[in-house]
C-alpha cells in the first residue's frame, strides 16, 4: 500500500517542471518541492517566506543543477508583489532614487544586490560616513536578513530606519547628468536581473 502510494506521487524534478511552467500554483508547487528536500515540514499550508524560497531555489540551482524559469530570481524569491509594495515604500522615503533589488547564482551561494538608484534631481552624497546604498554591489543573499537595530528584519527597512529621507545625505547639491550616466552604468546588470527595461529607464534620464 506504501509502496503503491510512493509510486503514485510525483518526483522532485516533475514537480519542478511543473512548477516552471505552471506560474499561477507556483507557490503550491515549491512547497512540495521543500517538503521533499528536507526544507518544509509536512502538512505545511502556509505559505512560504523569502528565506524559505530562497533556501528551497538555492539547492535546485548549486544541488541538483535544474534550469530556472525566465523571470528574474528576486521576484521568485521575494515575490514580485512584495518587491512593487517595498518600491512604494522606498519612493516615499527617497522620491529621486530607484529601488533596484536583485539576485544572481555566485560560485558558492545566491548573491543579492539591493541599492537606490538615483534618478535625474537626486541629491549628490558628497559625506563620507552616509553609507546609503545608491550604488550597486553584491553580498551574500544571507547577509539581506537579520536582526538588525530599530527592531528591523532586513538591511531594506535597516535603510529607512538610518535614512528616513532624502536630507540625510549630508549634501544639497544634486548629482550631475554624467554622474548618473556613470553610475546608471555601473548597475547594467543589477538593473537587468532585477527584472527593469533598461533602456526605458535610461531613456527617461536622456530626456530631462
Amino acid at each position: 500500500m506504501l509502496a503503491t502510494q510512493r509510486q503514485q506521487q510525483p518526483s522532485p524534478f516533475k514537480i519542478w517542471t511543473l512548477y516552471c511552467h505552471q506560474p499561477q500554483n507556483r507557490e503550491f508547487h515549491l512547497n512540495q518541492i521543500g517538503i521533499r528536500l528536507g526544507y518544509v515540514s509536512p502538512g505545511n499550508r502556509n505559505q512560504l517566506n523569502p528565506q524559505a524560497r530562497a533556501a528551497i531555489l538555492q539547492h535546485i540551482i548549486y544541488k541538483l543543477g535544474w534550469e530556472l524559469p525566465q523571470e528574474p530570481l528576486s521576484w521568485l524569491i521575494f515575490g514580485k508583489e512584495l518587491i512593487e509594495q517595498w518600491t512604494e515604500i522606498d519612493k516615499q522615503h527617497y522620491p529621486h532614487y530607484q529601488l533596484i533589488l536583485a539576485v544572481k547564482p555566485g560560485e558558492e551561494g545566491l548573491m543579492v544586490s539591493c541599492h537606490h538608484q538615483p534618478l535625474w534631481g537626486a541629491p549628490r552624497i558628497d559625506n563620507s560616513q552616509c553609507d546609503f546604498s545608491w550604488e550597486a554591489h553584491w553580498d551574500n543573499l544571507e547577509y539581506f536578513w537579520g536582526e538588525y537595530p530599530g527592531n528591523t528584519s532586513n538591511i531594506l527597512e535597516l535603510e529607512w530606519n538610518c535614512y528616513p529621507d532624502e536630507f540625510g545625505f549630508g549634501s544639497t547639491k544634486l548629482m550631475s547628468k554624467s554622474e548618473l550616466a556613470k553610475s546608471w552604468d555601473n548597475a547594467t546588470e543589477a538593473i537587468a536581473l532585477a527584472g527593469h527595461d533598461i533602456n526605458k529607464l535610461r531613456a527617461s534620464l536622456e530626456a530631462k
